[in-house]
């Protein structure tokens, strides 16, 4: 399947989409896309109490009503939320509500999150 046919079928335009055969990046590589890409970013919103979790709210909120078509689209595409944050703790954990856990596990996708020490973090 295409991304253009993951976008007809869940009726959301993706952030960013690539079919097979597109040029990776700006094409001076040569390379190509193997298989078809679709993303949908959702950024942290400033100020918030919990970001990371208010954003995946957020994001994944877009896909409320739409866990069936997900659900056949399984077969065709890797279906997962991927995330990344940075932390001025040295311990650089996160914390998920069980809204987004509960959502996360309705929509059945994997779930990836990384998080990167702040470079003006002080590790002792």
């Amino acid at each position: 399947m295409t991304a253009a046919q993951f976008s007809e079928r869940i009726r959301i335009e993706p952030t960013n989409a690539a079919e097979i055969g597109d040029p990776v990046g700006n094409g001076r590589s040569g390379r190509k896309y193997e298989f078809a890409i679709w993303t949908l970013e959702q950024d942290s919103t400033d100020g918030a109490r919990e970001p990371l979790d208010e954003a995946l709210l957020a994001l994944l909120s877009k896909f409320d009503g739409r866990e069936t078509a997900l659900n056949e689209l399984r077969g065709a595409f890797e279906l997962r939320v991927q995330c990344s944050g940075s932390s001025d703790s040295s311990q650089g954990g996160f914390w998920l509500s069980p809204q987004v856990l509960q959502r996360l596990g309705q929509l059945g996708v994997d779930f990836i999150c990384t998080v990167y020490l702040a470079e003006d973090a002080v590790v002792t």
